[in-house]
């Protein structure tokens, strides 16, 4: 006698399958992914590959912004965020517009009253980086109101 296969069993056994395989697809899409973005940030990078494993995941730019600092992600911003962010959010720069020479001055200041070290040959491109992109702002406030109406308190 040959046994029927019973319908509800075969269901689950189909169920079963279709999981494992967009299981197998999700895991496939994910490491295809991620051998993309590794590929990214090594050519971002240049020849020197040795520490992409290591920051891969702290390079993410969104609207030219990078997204863990906030700085503008152009040349020199990595030096900016290996040297600056170690001691302080990204915020404190990019809220402040300075001359380059203000800038110098920050960093004297921080270099004698705050323990920064040396920046060597990164001091150039830092300062060139802070006044290109956080350099002073035209204006500032708003022009003065042309009518002023005073009420009288009561």
């Amino acid at each position: 006698m040959t046994a029927t296969p019973d319908p509800a069993n075969q269901f689950l056994r189909n169920i079963h399958v279709a999981v494992i395989a967009i299981g197998v697809v999700l895991v496939a899409g994910t490491l295809l992914l991620t051998a993309s973005w590794t590929g990214r940030f090594s050519s971002a990078l240049g020849s020197d590959s040795t520490s992409v494993a290591a920051i891969d995941s702290t390079l993410l730019v969104i609207d030219g912004k990078d997204a863990q600092s906030g700085l503008i992600a152009a040349d020199g911003y990595l030096t900016v965020k290996q040297n600056c962010t170690n001691c302080h959010s990204g915020k404190l720069i990019t809220q402040n517009h300075l001359s380059r020479d203000r800038w110098e001055t920050t960093i004297r200041w921080m270099q004698k009253n705050q323990n920064l070290g040396d920046l060597g040959g990164n001091e150039p491109i830092i300062l060139d980086y802070l006044a290109t992109n956080y350099g002073p702002q035209g204006g500032g406030r708003r022009k003065a109101l042309e009518t002023q109406v005073w009420y009288p308190l009561r």
